[in-house]
């Protein structure tokens, strides 16, 4: 007959054993996964903090060669922004309105889960640097080298504080690796944009919003005008 007291100290001897064969054939597998790494050319690399490339240089000798891209915002307010900065010796081109083909090239390159808006307003980009480098021949460099998207920017984490990282990564995975994008917001324009003439621009985007809420003010009573009694 055993006792309770002979049975305890082989359980524990048991369970002793057992954690030592888990811990050989654990280090037998991690062992097998170096061996296959370096087999196959797949050395463990050390993590590395992501941080976003953020290329925004826009220098004064560039100006006359280089195009800026206006979109993001309402159509009024880009057009305004477009006058504005033309007036003082800036090449400016207004994007067209987002389309259904917009959204498409901004599902495709865009992040996943992001909402409407952006996949809009990313997506149209895309798709003008695609019609010009498929449609006009320009080559990727001379896009990239002689285009600038200038849209509003500002800090927070909803949509409107990341566009700049949603536009980057989108043109990345486009192929416009090193595409400049360039963000105006309350406190002034990055690098690039003359000083004089930036609040000029700035001021236009008030105006372009209220342009806009006349327009649909107008139009909304102009519907009611002519609505059938």
């Amino acid at each position: 007959m055993t006792r309770a007291s002979d049975a305890a100290p082989r359980t524990v001897v048991w369970l002793r054993d057992e954690a030592a064969c888990a811990a050989g054939i654990e280090e037998e597998l991690r062992r097998f996964e170096r061996e296959e790494r370096a087999r196959l050319g797949l050395a463990v690399k050390p993590p590395v903090h992501w941080r976003d490339a953020a290329p925004a240089r826009f220098t004064r000798a560039q100006r006359e060669h280089t195009t800026l891209l206006c979109g993001g915002l309402t159509q009024a307010q880009d057009l305004l922004i477009q006058g504005a900065l033309a007036s003082i010796g800036y090449r400016v081109r207004v994007l067209d309105v987002p389309d259904n083909e917009a959204l498409r090239f901004g599902r495709e390159f865009g992040n996943r889960g992001q909402c409407n808006p952006t996949y809009f307003t990313v997506g149209n980009l895309v798709k003008h640097l695609v019609a010009l480098r498929d449609v006009q021949g320009l080559s990727t460099r001379e896009i990239v080298e002689g285009h600038v998207f200038l849209t509003a920017g500002a800090c927070g984490p909803c949509r409107f504080g990341t566009y700049a990282t949603e536009y980057r990564k989108a043109l990345r995975d486009a192929g416009f690796e090193g595409f400049r994008v360039l963000l105006f917001q309350q406190q002034g324009a990055q690098a690039g944009l003359r000083r004089r003439g930036w609040p000029g621009a700035r001021s236009q985007v008030l105006p372009g919003g209220a342009a806009r809420g006349r327009g649909r003010r107008r139009a909304e009573c102009d519907g009611l005008s002519h609505a059938p009694l």
